[in-house]
């Protein structure tokens, strides 16, 4: 199997013999094709994601160098550094002259790369190493040897997380760039947890504050309720009032009625025959005027009276209690009287 490793400054053929490719061997050539293919297009992305596909079917020296090429040309310079090392170390103690060219060029590669890489760097001072203090970036572990030294890392945004038991967690979010960058995170010193809450009671009593000894116990506090005096509300008292005012201006009116009914028959005693001149036409006239204005009266007493008792009836059905008997409510009209009847069972 021959695969063609093309770098900026290098192209180097590297050949491998095998007596059968197997299945494996032959989607990782197809698939570091597709990534040779990929990067001379300009799709970086791609082309990393095809040489990490086919370095996992089969790994070589030569799809490492191009893996750590391409991760340097996509802007994750500490990725690439760690690839061009791993294959500096793999073609160590090469003897063939191809291999010792990819180990001259990969120790070369990783060497430019380490000016250029950002950096992250975790202090935690011994006064905040908490028990069971752990540390997380981006949700992987930081191995606490690494604590305090400066770690090579891509460019990026990337979570902090610190965590212990019976501790509240702390957390932070640190921005890199992708190169010459160097960060360093403080971890401070975990605050105690806050106690949890309490649980709910599972009945509704209330918590009764105790009293101190020599001090009277104020009885629970309920709603205030009047209740009706006598079984009658407040519209049915204000009934009674205007029906008593009604029956008063009734009173009143049939008073000034039979009043002006007198002084209408005086009159006519005096002068009984109107064709005939009256000796006494101007005590007749006086009469008659003293009647009518009497009536006047007897009439307007009347009217305030009937509506008063009308104004009783409808405040003392809407003003009934809880229970109520059947009323009606009867106009009354006769000769010289006006008025009406409340019938029924209060």
């Amino acid at each position: 199997m021959i695969r063609n490793l093309s770098l900026s400054i290098l192209i180097l053929a590297t050949s491998y013999a095998a007596a059968q490719p197997s299945g494996a061997s032959a989607q990782a050539e197809m698939l570091f094709r597709r990534g040779k293919e990929l990067m001379g297009t300009g799709k970086t992305a791609e082309a990393c994601a095809a040489f990490d596909a086919s370095e996992k079917l089969e790994p070589t020296i030569s799809t490492r160098m191009n893996q750590a090429n391409c991760r340097e040309k996509n802007g994750q310079l500490a990725t690439s550094w760690g690839l061009f090392l791993d294959a500096e170390r793999q073609t160590r103690s090469a003897s063939d002259g191809a291999t010792k060219q990819l180990h001259k060029v990969a120790l070369d590669r990783a060497s430019k790369l380490e000016a250029r890489l950002s950096s992250i760097q975790f202090a935690v001072t011994p006064d905040r190493r908490v028990a069971g203090l752990e540390l997380l970036r981006d949700g992987d572990v930081v191995d606490p040897a690494t604590w305090n030294t400066k770690l090579p890392v891509d460019g990026g945004t990337y979570k902090v997380l610190a965590r212990a038991p019976g501790v509240a967690p702390w957390s932070t979010t640190v921005v890199i760039a992708s190169e010459r960058d160097i960060k360093t995170v403080e971890i401070p010193k975990l605050e105690p947890a806050p106690p949890p809450n309490p649980p709910l009671r599972p009945d509704p009593t209330p918590i009764r504050t105790p009293v101190p000894p020599g001090r009277p116990v104020a009885p629970p506090a309920r709603p205030i309720v009047e209740p009706a005096r006598g079984g009658l509300t407040m519209r049915r008292k204000l009934s009674i009032t205007a029906a008593g005012v009604g029956v008063a201006g009734v009173v009143v009116g049939a008073v000034f009625g039979v009043s002006a009914r007198g002084k209408q028959t005086d009159a006519e005693d005096l002068c009984p025959d109107p064709a005939i001149e009256c000796v006494n036409a101007a005590r007749a006239t006086a009469l008659t005027k003293s009647g009518h204005d009497r009536a006047f009266v007897a009439n307007l007493a009347f009217g305030l009276g009937g509506a008063a008792i009308v104004g009783a009836a409808v405040l003392w059905l809407t003003g009934k209690p809880a229970e109520a008997g059947h009323v009606s409510i009867v106009p009354r009209v006769a000769p010289g009287e006006t008025g009406v009847s409340v019938l029924g069972r209060f």
